[in-house]
């Protein structure tokens, strides 16, 4: 199936999808260079395909709590405008104390959870041992399924995610 995507006042860029919501997502995400937060056709929210007819505007939309995406905002930038595909380095800093932040070169499109997880193996902890932050935004656990990418979370060259030591228990005698 066609459909258009639009954000914002951008111009509508045709998407070729097969099968089902996840699909859509995907095939979006290809094309747009992020994953949508949300869908809208006709000023409803979609939340599956049964209802899309060939050639449907849907109308994409970010995260709306991205701190970037308001910076850009009141900069007069559009940030729904196009992403690079080339390759950025975010920088994974440990605010226990520990030594060595990490360093990744990665793509937009690579997602946020591989980083969390290398960085977790790199420290050699167990899985869970840290939660993330991004520009105060508290990042997917790296436990539970997600497909959160770096352009969807619109980090650039040179942005830094936070780990904090996940402490557990707090109990009293």
């Amino acid at each position: 199936m066609r459909v258009l995507l639009r954000c914002d006042d951008t111009e509508a860029v045709a998407c070729k999808f097969d099968g089902g919501f996840e699909d859509l997502l995907d095939s979006c995400e290809t094309k747009l260079g992020w994953r949508p937060h949300a869908l809208w056709v006709g000023g409803v929210l979609l939340s599956d395909v049964t209802n899309l007819a060939e050639n449907d505007t849907l109308h994409c939309e970010r995260n709306p709590t991205s701190a970037s995406h308001k910076r850009a905002a009141e900069e007069g930038a559009d940030p729904l405008i196009g992403v690079a595909s080339s390759q950025i380095t975010v920088m994974v800093k440990a605010q226990d104390g520990s030594d060595g932040d990490i360093y990744f070169k990665v793509k937009p499109s690579t997602k946020v959870q591989k980083i969390l997880k290398a960085f977790e193996e790199q420290k050699r902890v167990v899985s869970g041992t840290y939660r993330f932050t991004f520009e105060g935004q508290r990042l997917p656990d790296i436990r539970l399924p997600s497909d959160d990418t770096i352009a969807y979370w619109e980090m650039e060259d040179g942005d830094q995610i936070d780990a904090f030591y996940q402490a557990e228990g707090g109990g009293c005698r």
